[in-house]
């Protein structure tokens, strides 16, 4: 029923941001990953009118969770996946509150899909902005990686630079 109800919700979009706080609630202390995977879901088509509340329970559902089985971990980093999806829907500055979380999933997260899409959450982001979170030394550290699957990882990272920093974006 919860995790129907939340999809329910992402249909309703912006609307529903009343049902914000109790999507974040569920999304913490759901052990079901479908529910939490809806709730992140509904939270990022709330967008930014979900508040400081949406932003600190989809932060907070970025750190992988210790499951048993290779299905169960699937599930885990789809609704991981899905919550930094969420933060990119919500934006910056809306999400400022996620950015520790979002800063650490850009430095090492083991899926790339997590790494892009908390890139693109900081996509509003100013270089002021960047400097005083501490993003922009991440970001650089990025564009040192060489494996292939980072590669849009870094693509964006060089984006975002490039857009908030304009000439003054590190060479690299």
């Amino acid at each position: 029923v919860q995790a129907l109800a939340a999809a329910g919700l992402a249909g309703v979009g912006k609307e529903a941001d009343a049902a914000a706080p109790a999507l974040a609630r569920a999304l913490e202390k759901s052990a079901d990953p479908i529910v939490r995977r809806n709730c992140a879901i509904a939270l990022g088509q709330i967008g930014e009118r979900g508040g400081e509340v949406a932003a600190l329970a989809l932060a907070a559902a970025l750190k992988p969770r210790s499951v048993r089985g290779a299905d169960a971990e699937a599930q885990e980093d789809e609704v991981r996946h899905m919550a930094a999806e969420a933060l990119s829907h919500i934006g910056f500055p809306a999400n400022r509150k996620a950015v520790p979380a979002i800063k650490n999933a850009i430095a090492g997260d083991r899926h790339f899909e997590v790494r892009l899409r908390c890139v693109e959450a900081l996509f509003r982001a100013s270089a002021s902005d960047l400097n005083d979170l501490g993003v922009t030394r991440v970001l650089e550290k990025v564009l040192e990686e060489t494996g292939e699957e980072g590669v849009l990882v870094r693509y964006n990272c060089a984006r975002l630079l490039a857009k908030s920093f304009a000439d003054k974006a590190p060479p690299r």
